[in-house]
């Protein structure tokens, strides 16, 4: 069975089963990477916080040692002040 299209064009039932077939595979397709791109986008905003996160905690370990470097040498400092004999 063929249907007459006002162009001119002959069109199989076969041919517009194929096409209809075809659109639904392209809008399954589209769907399908549309899910993946909302689910990477939603990893990179997790893995986003998750930066800032170990940046809070790596400038707390910064000031942590800075301040455990200036604690050391003003032990060191006082050690030294015992070694040397009193004038």
């Amino acid at each position: 069975m063929s249907t007459q299209h006002p162009s001119g064009l002959t069109l199989t039932i076969g041919t517009i089963i194929t096409v209809l077939t075809l659109t639904v595979a392209g809008v399954t397709s589209l769907n399908a990477t549309e899910n993946k791109a909302a689910r990477a986008l939603e990893e990179t905003k997790t893995l986003k916080e998750e930066i800032k996160e170990i940046k809070r905690e790596l400038k707390q370990q910064r000031e942590m040692l800075s301040d455990v470097k200036g604690d050391s040498r003003a032990i060191l400092q006082i050690l030294k002040m015992r070694k040397e004999p009193s004038e």
